[in-house]
């Protein structure tokens, strides 16, 4: 169902009406196919969008690591140099990270998001795809409990760090166990997509990725489902859209591979997930 005209486009602006936007801090909806940057959607932004960094040699400048098919702007990363650096956006719990993220290896995939120090091993908060096809939030390198995960499909993947003592990962709406270890970043002055910081040896993301997104507050239940169930719930939920193109306001946003049939089919743009 889909063709040219129904590409997603290389910007979107996030309304502040909506609830979700309360405390939405980086909104990393995809990108700009053929540059070096993640576009940051958030009004509050001032230009704050992520820098493609890591990557090297011919057919591997970061331009050519967004997916190039049509209605897909997704991230691909090679688990040992590719990664988004951001700047500064957390200062302190409470904090929320959202990714939706594909894992290439099914033990190990490695870490999706991360916020924190960049100069101590295992410090910050970050959303780790670990060995055993296991998932966790993880502070200090302290885990959660964890979540199953399967290499090479999609997940919504939603990381609560409530305070020094609550941590909880969420795959699809799905929760493990909330991590009760004290432990609190020596500080929170980098943040990055596609690694952590681990300080010399650095844990890089193998899979795809899009729809960065970080709360500086914690996402309420009814929120983790929006952002996790199978439909256009960005544009939705609340009754007004979250997400907005500025060149078509009667389009909307599908934020996974529901199927588009019907009349109402063409008002739809496509998410990357909209294509295997």
């Amino acid at each position: 169902m889909t063709d040219s005209s129904q590409q997603r486009p290389k910007v979107f602006t996030i309304n502040p009406l909506h609830s979700l936007a309360r405390g939405l801090v980086f909104a990393g909806l995809g990108g700009e196919s053929g540059t070096y940057r993640l576009k940051d959607s958030t009004r509050e932004s001032q230009n704050n969008n992520g820098i493609l960094t890591g990557y090297s040699g011919v057919g591997n400048l970061p331009k050519d690591r967004w997916s190039k098919a049509i209605g897909r702007q997704t991230l691909s990363f090679n688990g040992s140099t590719n990664f988004v650096a951001i700047k500064q956006i957390i200062f302190a719990y409470p904090l929320t990270l959202a990714i939706w993220c594909k894992p290439s290896l099914s033990s190990n995939s490695g870490v999706a998001i991360y916020i924190g120090p960049d100069n101590g091993d295992n410090d910050g908060c970050w959303i780790s795809f670990g060995a055993g096809g296991s998932a966790f939030a993880i502070t200090n390198g302290v885990p959660s409990g964890s979540v199953p995960y399967t290499a090479n499909i999609w997940y919504s993947a939603i990381a609560i760090f409530s305070s020094s003592t609550s941590r909880t990962l969420y795959l699809n709406g799905i929760s493990g166990t909330i991590g009760t270890d004290d432990r609190t970043p020596a500080n929170w002055l980098h943040s990055y997509v596609g690694r952590n910081c681990n300080f010399g040896s650095p844990i890089y993301w193998n899979g795809d990725i899009t729809d960065a997104m970080i709360w500086n507050r914690t996402l309420n239940p009814m929120e983790i489902q929006a952002l996790s169930i199978q439909s256009n719930v960005l544009m939705n939920y609340g009754g007004t859209p979250l997400i907005n193109e500025p060149r078509m306001s009667t389009r909307k946003v599908i934020w996974w591979p529901a199927p588009l049939t019907g009349p109402g089919a063409m008002n739809y743009w496509i998410s990357p997930r909209s294509i295997p």
